[in-house]
């Protein structure tokens, strides 16, 4: 829902807010159409590039930092790849049950670990944040 979108990302935003890592970040539906974007003042993220890597977290059912590390040694996965994606961390599929309903992502949060990973890390808090509520 709109409401559910909306409070992930918000919680995704303040999560690396309170790094020092100002972020942009998406939600989008199981057809990688939006739901909700959101950039805090100063981010040096973008919501298009948050929407690339969700686009690869709807087309895998993965993360993207799982994908990324895999994708070049796995000859099934590389010929899916598109130009709209992005294989750098940040973004995670969203379920409700074993449905693949969308996808949150995260840009901009430079930090510790690989390009991504503290994407991921905001990503995830605003996804285990609405994660049982989501039917």
């Amino acid at each position: 829902s709109l409401e559910l979108a909306t409070e992930a990302l918000r919680v995704a935003l303040e999560t690396c807010s309170k790094k020092g890592l100002p972020i942009a970040a998406a939600v989008v539906d199981a057809q990688g159409r939006p739901v909700v974007m959101m950039a805090e003042a100063g981010s040096g993220g973008s919501v298009f590039v948050a929407m690339r890597k969700a686009a690869t977290a709807l087309e895998y059912q993965l993360p993207s930092s799982t994908v990324g590390a895999t994708i070049v040694n796995n000859t099934t996965m590389l010929p899916r790849m598109t130009a709209v994606m992005f294989i750098s961390g940040g973004a995670l599929p969203i379920w409700r049950g074993t449905e693949l309903i969308g996808a949150i992502a995260a840009s901009g949060a430079h930090g510790e670990g690989p390009i991504g990973t503290q994407d991921e890390i905001c990503a995830k808090s605003g996804l285990d944040r609405i994660a049982a509520r989501v039917r």
